[in-house]
């Protein structure tokens, strides 16, 4: 199972490269690091720092873990009775109490414990191997929220004994955990440490009680796309164009239609009580939170936008719905789309 290989002298200084106010490059170091230096294999997927400080890498050949001079592998070996199924990683995460998370190729989920050095499958606790997970989602509870395609949520639990002990959420579940919907469109861990769960068929929000986790359906037969969530207020964008904003003291929520198309991504403005929204007509849409009321719809795109992120400067940076990036100055309702090393100038 595990494998340590010597590597050569290691200064590994990984930085982004800012540029200045006077537009000169700050001076760094980058070295490269292959299998000849002990990496499993050249392909990595995924990246973390856990709590000990060490650096873990999710390979295409088992997932490595870096010291500062030495990288260890740990995998599958034929032979070695390992649980783990496949050696191609695609994300890994760590959970409060220092677990490793992966979900590998094949769309199944281990629980990596490095006292012992042994992988975990969710499959064989849940007894089948046709569940096909999407994501894993840790929060500081230490719970592990694993998301699914098309068959709802499991919350992973650790119990006295190391154990787990997995909850299922979905269309279908009783004891206080059915879903809208086993379509999830997002999951949003809120801090209240309850999770809102946005699909297909509505919006449900699990919260922990006295009885332990259960869900609570908020919005019924809603297509519900997106959210944007801080302190008392939420707010959520649905496929039918539909911007939902609920009161989480009053437990009541409020409708206004602001698009003929779905609405694909919510942010609010740093500066104003402004959110600001895409569309699958290639809208930015800016809403006045107190008014109520659109203050500026602009026409980006012949094609749906998605995410947005807005800079220090205030300018949006906005993924389309295939390649490039667009960026709009907002004061000024200009833009510029920046494809490869190509780009249309203002």
């Amino acid at each position: 199972m595990k494998n340590l290989l010597p590597v050569k002298l290691l200064i590994a200084l990984l930085s982004v490269i800012f540029l200045s106010k006077t537009s000169a490059q700050v001076k760094c170091k980058i070295e490269n690091y292959a299998t000849e230096d002990g990496l499993s294999h050249d392909v990595i997927r995924d990246i973390i720092k856990d709590k000990e400080g060490f650096m873990w890498f999710a390979t295409w050949n088992g997932i490595n873990r870096f010291d500062g001079k030495n990288f260890v592998t740990y995998k599958a070996i034929a032979g070695d009775n390992s649980s783990l199924s496949n050696n191609r990683i695609d994300i890994i995460k760590e959970d409060a109490f220092g677990y490793i998370w992966l979900r590998v190729y094949d769309n199944q989920i281990y629980r990596f414990d490095k006292r012992t050095e042994s992988f975990l499958s969710i499959a064989a606790i849940l007894g089948t191997t046709k569940i096909e997970f999407d994501n894993i989602i840790t929060d500081k509870n230490g719970n592990v929220w694993l998301t699914t395609i098309g068959s709802g949520i499991f919350l992973a639990r650790k119990k006295a004994n190391n154990q787990i002990e997995i909850t299922h959420f979905g269309q279908n579940s009783k004891n206080n955990s059915p879903l809208s919907s086993n379509n999830l469109n997002f999951i949003f861990k809120d801090s209240d440490h309850s999770v809102w769960v946005g699909s297909e068929k509505g919006l449900d929000n699990i919260s922990n009680s006295k009885q332990g986790y259960k869900s609570n359906t908020i919005l019924k037969n809603n297509n519900v796309k997106c959210c944007f969530i801080k302190g008392n207020s939420a707010w959520f964008g649905t496929d039918e164009g539909d911007l939902i904003h609920y009161n989480k003291i009053q437990k009541k929520y409020k409708k206004t239609t602001i698009a003929k198309t779905a609405i694909n991504a919510i942010i609010k403005s740093k500066n104003k009580n402004l959110l600001i929204i895409t569309t699958d007509d290639g809208e930015l849409i800016t809403f006045n939170t107190v008014t109520l009321k659109i203050e500026s719809n602009l026409k980006v795109s012949d094609s749906p936008l998605h995410r947005i992120y807005e800079d220090k400067k205030g300018l949006l940076w906005i993924e389309p719905d295939k390649h490039g990036v667009f960026m709009v100055k907002p004061k000024e309702s200009k833009t510029a789309f920046f494809l490869s090393r190509k780009m249309l100038l203002f």
